[in-house]
């Protein structure tokens, strides 16, 4: 993953043990989709050079082959920072949104439009109900021809089977879609909003029905984190799993974060948009089954 540095609302003035300084997580989306539609109504793309699709191909397994050889620093910045991808002096300084059309321009294509919705609405405009408050039945019966075994699967198993079955395939080649305040239970390393639902202040961004990014407003709260480490292994034991050691230097550290947000960009997910395929093995150099 291309892990974005975290976007601090503020200077962060504050010390350990005191108040964080508030960060206005919607503020923070919303600036994020601006650069995006900037970037889309900009007609700016410095790397226009309508390369075909073998070509797209090359380019993706020559990215990876230098990441391979040479090791390479992947780090963003959002809101008005630029993301820089140090490939070489293949790309360098991109605003998210400017790295995304610009990649796009390499093989003669840009986003299409740019869509921006709740989970909520998401769901409720597919589907025709509530995905915060629906039983696992109408969630299963809204999978239609989709089939599955059932054993075990959660409310948030089901959410997410009607997201990468349902939802995703029917999403606008080349158009961006950005899904915000995501269920609680879906949280991750996100702070949770209280209200009626309460909402996890994360969003994460589609190209076409490619996930490509997920962003999310940090938790501070290392008791909250532990209590969520700890359901997951729970969970994860449960269904037999393997149980990964809890990650307590993150624990030790959440106390000294100030407010701030991040995201982080799939690269390989970027790179299959610009193939057009859905098997990121086409994408890499050495993929899983010779690793």
């Amino acid at each position: 993953m291309l892990t974005a540095e975290k976007h601090h609302a503020s200077p962060p003035t504050n010390v350990v043990g005191h108040d964080k300084e508030p960060l206005d997580f919607s503020t923070f989306v919303e600036g994020f989709v601006g650069d995006i539609k900037g970037y889309v109504n900009a007609q700016r793309h410095y790397l226009m050079l309508q390369a075909s699709h073998k070509s797209a191909v090359l380019l993706a397994k020559a990215v990876q082959h230098v990441a391979l050889l040479s090791g390479i620093a992947f780090a963003g910045l959002f809101l008005g920072v630029s993301l820089a991808l140090y490939v070489g002096d293949l790309l360098a300084s991109y605003p998210l949104g400017f790295l995304i059309t610009a990649a796009l321009a390499l093989i003669g294509r840009r986003p299409s439009s740019v869509r921006v919705l709740d989970f909520a609405t998401l769901y409720r405009d597919a589907f025709g109900f509530d995905p915060h408050s629906a039983d696992i039945e109408t969630l299963r019966d809204a999978l239609g021809e989709v089939t599955v075994n059932a054993d075990g699967l959660g409310r948030d198993d089901w959410l997410d089977l009607l997201m990468t079955h349902r939802l995703q395939p029917a999403f606008a080649a080349d158009a961006i879609t950005v899904v915000h305040d995501w269920p609680a239970s879906q949280c991750a390393l996100a702070r949770i909003r209280p209200g009626i639902p309460p909402v996890a202040e994360r969003f994460e961004l589609y190209l076409g029905p490619l996930e490509l990014a997920n962003g999310y407003h940090e938790l501070t709260n290392a008791a909250e984190q532990r209590a969520r480490f700890e359901s997951d292994l729970a969970r994860r034991s449960a269904r037999g799993l393997p149980l990964p050691p809890i990650d307590q230097a993150l624990l030790d550290a959440l106390p000294a974060l100030p407010a701030c947000a991040g995201v982080a960009l799939g690269v390989e997910r970027l790179l299959m948009a610009l193939c057009g395929t859905t098997r990121i093995s086409d994408v890499l150099v050495y993929d899983f089954g010779c690793a």
